[in-house]
């Protein structure tokens, strides 16, 4: 896995090394998850 984090938004590159079939979306689905869940934005 890779990132890069910028001012506005995150670069992510990932690969799954054990699940060579996982889902991607899977991974992003979550990461975006937690990132709202420890930002908690006032936004809705």
């Amino acid at each position: 896995m890779a990132a890069i984090l910028m001012p506005d938004h995150l670069h992510v590159v990932f690969a799954p090394t054990k699940e060579r079939e996982a889902k991607l979306g899977n991974f992003s689905a979550a990461l975006k998850r937690w990132m709202r869940q420890e930002l908690k934005p006032s936004w809705k």
